[in-house]
């Protein structure tokens, strides 16, 4: 009988699975979203380690209270999406134990 438990996860791996889910994000979105800014490390992270083709575009946007400014959104194809899943499902996202049923 296999059980699987979530494991806590990684600022970048938070970010993936938000893709994952059919998301797109740029910094201050994901700030929001995570408590923190580092988007493009994680980025970088699904890019060159996981070789997960994360898309992007520069858009302004014009933040409250702000002036306008350049930001990059990212968002996963499907195909990115389907590789996104099944690389936080075999790293880390869930932990696997095995018990003798």
């Amino acid at each position: 009988m296999s059980i699987y438990l979530p494991k806590k996860l990684t600022h970048a791996e938070l970010v993936l699975l938000y893709l994952a889910a059919g998301h797109s994000l740029n910094r201050l979105e994901a700030e929001q979203v995570t408590g923190d800014a580092r988007l493009r490390d994680a980025i970088k992270w699904a890019r060159d380690y996981l070789a997960i083709p994360v898309k992007a575009r520069v858009e302004t946007i014009d933040p409250p209270g702000g002036s306008k400014t350049r930001v990059v959104r990212y968002w996963l194809s499907p195909i990115g999406r389907k590789l996104a899943r099944e690389q936080l499902l075999n790293r880390r996202y869930l932990r696997r134990l095995d018990h003798a049923a």
